[in-house]
């Protein structure tokens, strides 16, 4: 998110709205504020 600086998941596009999932906490959030980052691959 642009505002926050936080990396989530896009579960769902709603128009122009998105339901992204930052952590435990799903947000709608709308497409605008939104940018690409890459994936880091995640190592367990």
């Amino acid at each position: 998110m642009k505002q926050n600086r936080q990396i989530g998941i896009v579960k769902e596009i709603r128009g122009k709205k998105a339901l992204l999932q930052v952590g435990i906490m799903p947000m709608t959030i709308e497409l605008k504020d939104l940018v690409v980052v890459k994936d880091k691959k995640i190592e367990e």
